[in-house]
């Protein structure tokens, strides 16, 4: 499903410098969208640093009729996790997700210093989300960052992120990803 974004110049076409897609995950029988951006001319993925919240009765529409905060992406409860397969599986769920940072695989610093800016800025749209009726999962902050070639890949979250996070009801879990051979 391609998500058509504004502030991104070409979006949604391949003609243009970069254009935008939903890329979709899946861990425990949950949708997790993630937006990522191409760059036509250099080919550099970058993935955002996603804030996921999600539940059986959250009601999506009535929430973002309620909020400042954009999703990156959607997904309802019932609605078929892939479009290509609209008599396949469906939802069990329904959820946002809402970008916080989009910087690269390797730049998880700066995801970090993002996040506590987000964080910071939103903290009222974000104790409100969290607050929501029927959002019944645990809601989370998804850093994604690149697996290096390192015997132990160790990664650290400073006390000002964890703080506002927990203060807030958010989990904070790491995604790691293969980084690209052709670098």
């Amino acid at each position: 499903m391609i998500s058509h974004r504004k502030d991104v110049p070409g979006s949604g076409s391949i003609q243009g410098v970069y254009y935008a897609f939903k890329r979709v995950f899946w861990d425990n029988d949950r949708n997790y969208g993630s937006l990522v951006l191409i760059s036509t001319e250099k080919r550099k993925t970058i993935m955002s640093c996603i804030l996921r919240a999600s539940g059986k009765n959250f009601d999506v529409d009535k929430f973002l009729s309620q909020t400042k905060l954009q999703p990156c992406a959607v997904f309802k409860k019932g609605k078929p996790k892939y479009q290509a397969r609209p008599k396949g599986k469906k939802n069990e769920f329904s959820g946002i997700n809402i970008e916080v940072s989009n910087a690269d695989f390797n730049q998880l610093d700066q995801q970090i210093q993002d996040a506590i800016k987000f964080l910071q800025k939103n903290k009222d749209e974000v104790r409100n989300l969290i607050d929501f009726l029927g959002l019944d999962s645990e809601s989370e902050i998804d850093f994604a960052i690149e697996k290096r070639n390192v015997r132990a890949q160790t990664d650290y979250f400073p006390p000002k992120l964890l703080v506002l996070a927990g203060t807030l009801g958010l989990g904070i879990r790491l995604s790691i990803y293969p980084c690209d051979e052709g670098r």
